[in-house]
């Protein structure tokens, strides 16, 4: 998508078109003869106000505003301000998502609450008056269709049967902090007085490093046990998951703890969006996901992000014994972590493939920066770059115009015939994502010979560099010193050096490459010249920021704290808080 101001730019031109002769027509030229010439008709004198223009212009006008976003939309607000029919316009933008957070604050204002339509639930489910407080908030936002709880406790069977009474709620999100955990508390199966949940959208996300969440970094050999929580976890999603196999459309679910193989016994007409994250807990669970996978026909876009034991090395996805020609023929979107090559997941019909990716998780430079401390427990089978162009080579893309892969190479040049074949078979590549990890920690890498190669990718608008460079600080590395060097080294002169060589890309909008900063890894906008300032973008917001990091804090590192501070942040004011939930535009209380 192009940025804001490159869409406000183009819907401006359209609206009010320049007269492009204007400067060059014969000054003693009859006014009619002017007007034949000219491409905008003469009558048009003056350009149209904002309240003349047609209420479908104005929405996408207010949607692409700079600010409507979760934490400022200034810009809207003034937008609204303008008129009563724009605020009639910006409104449902505005008052789209409401986020409750104190008790104290119950109810927002009568007046928005029809705007309302995704609720996020921050509140508690101790008792039966705040079971009532939330039953009565749901009566009061009748426009509501899509819940998120962010509740720091579990969210117990009631609740779940009250979101189904009302069957305008079609997707249910449960955040880090939410979840069927609480040990006095139980989802039967079967319960007669549960109407039938038509769910279109289930997401259950919890956060990645869940066994050292809370835990001491110097005790990091210790981890909880979190068996007694997996199966509590485990009996509330065999319990509800089920139920939605006739209606849902989209689900996001975790590995440890999913029914899959009740999954695959039954039929899943409307499934078309399928995530599944977190790690194996035994083998059973590595058998299962192939067996799921293959009952299913109609999926559209499928995310397998499994973190493997050391002892499992590369799951099977499909394994190899599918008829990959009838499974998953329909993929717009693949993305697989640590895969095998010979897998049959790479062997599908990809006729209508437009996005592919070959990734990790979690991230290959946590396993770099910690892994002597907990990565030991998983592997990280990452491809070679050899690997990776046998895969390519073995699928059909012809409509693919977005690529991650992540490679580990054995020295400069290895992956030379790799990338490539990527700028050369790829005619509608417009995105591109490389992790490209050294064997040699002792190697210099040449990135501007990779980036000439890069150039000649001419459908490419945005590349994304993950190069292991050798002065690279990591995720993890609390000296200042050592992250100012590299800081004045990566925003002074290598982003530079690297867009410089790739802006021949005639399409290209900027070069983003990662970031090792506070609190997160983040990937940082180089633009090319022919562009508009700022040409240099540090953000941590959700559409920059990376993969979750390990809870962690320097200070506890390296015994030098108090932390100092970033070297970025002389630039740029340290982030605040960032937003968890990309899809929300707007909160009130």
């Amino acid at each position: 998508m192009y940025p804001n101001s490159k869409t406000l730019q183009g819907i401006v031109s359209v609206l009010c078109p320049r007269d492009s002769q204007k400067d060059t027509a014969q000054p003693n030229l009859p006014r009619r003869h002017h007007d034949e010439r000219t491409s905008v008709p003469a009558c048009r004198t003056q350009l149209p106000t904002l309240d003349e223009l047609n209420a479908d212009v104005l929405r996408l006008i207010a949607l692409q505003l700079p600010g409507s976003s979760l934490r400022d939309f200034g810009s809207l607000k003034e937008f609204a301000s303008c008129s009563r029919a724009l605020r009639q316009v910006a409104s449902p933008i505005l008052f789209y998502c409401c986020h409750r957070r104190n008790p104290e604050y119950r109810y927002p204002p009568e007046a928005i609450r029809p705007f309302i339509r995704h609720l996020k639930y921050t509140g508690r489910f101790d008792d039966d008056e705040s079971r009532e407080t939330f039953e009565t908030l749901l009566d009061y936002l009748v426009s509501v269709t899509t819940l998120t709880f962010r509740s720091p406790r579990s969210v117990p069977w009631d609740v779940i049967k009250s979101c189904s009474n009302r069957p305008r709620i079609t997707s249910l999100t449960f955040r880090p902090g939410a979840g069927f955990t609480r040990a006095d508390r139980q989802y039967p199966v079967e319960d007669p007085e549960c109407p039938a949940i038509c769910l279109t959208s289930f997401s259950y996300v919890q956060v990645l490093w869940r066994e050292i969440q809370g835990s001491n970094l110097r005790t990091m050999g210790r981890t909880k046990d979190l068996s007694p929580r997996f199966a509590r976890e485990a009996a509330a999603l065999s319990a509800l998951v089920p139920k939605l196999h006739s209606t849902v459309e989209q689900l996001i679910l975790p590995m440890e703890t999913s029914p899959l193989l009740d999954m695959a016994a039954l039929p899943w007409p409307h499934l078309r969006e399928l995530t599944i994250y977190g790690r194996y807990l035994s083998g059973a669970q590595v058998e299962s996901l192939p067996v799921l996978l293959s009952s299913l026909r109609e999926l559209q876009s499928l995310a397998i992000r499994i973190c493997r034991h050391s002892t499992i090395g590369r799951a099977p996805i499909l394994g190899h014994h599918s008829s990959p020609s009838s499974v998953l023929s329909g993929l717009c979107s693949l993305i697989v972590a640590y895969p095998d090559p010979d897998d049959d997941i790479l062997s599908v019909n990809t006729d209508s493939l437009r996005h592919l990716s070959l990734t990790d998780w979690p991230r290959y430079y946590n396993h770099i920066g910690y892994g002597a401390h907990y990565g030991q427990r998983w592997s990280s089978p990452i491809l070679s770059p050899a690997e990776c162009l046998s895969v390519l080579r073995r699928m059909d893309l012809p409509e693919l115009s977005s690529l991650e892969l992540v490679y580990l190479a054995d020295g400069a040049g290895s992956d030379d015939d790799l990338l490539q074949y990527i700028v050369s078979a790829f005619p509608k590549l417009a995105h591109l994502e490389l992790h490209r990890y050294r064997t040699d920690r002792k190697e210099e890498v040449d990135h501007t010979h990779i980036a000439r190669i890069l150039a000649s990718a001419r459908a490419l608008r945005t590349l994304r560099l993950n190069l292991d460079f050798r002065g690279d600080h990591g995720p993890y590395c609390g000296d200042y010193a050592v992250r100012k060097k590299w800081w004045d080294t990566f925003k002074g002169t290598l982003g530079w050096e690297i867009v410089d060589i790739v802006q021949d890309c005639p399409l290209l909008g900027c070069v983003e490459i990662l970031y090792h900063g506070a609190p997160t890894a983040t990937w940082v906008e180089f633009h090319p010249q022919r562009c508009a300032e700022p040409r240099f973008v540090l953000s941590y917001d959700d559409d920059h920021r990376d993969s979750e990091l390990m809870p962690y804090t320097w200070f506890e590192i390296f015994s030098t704290g108090p932390w100092s501070g970033d070297p970025e942040w002389e630039l740029t004011p340290p982030p605040e808080d960032p937003p968890q939930d990309p899809d929300s535009r707007a909160m009130t209380d």
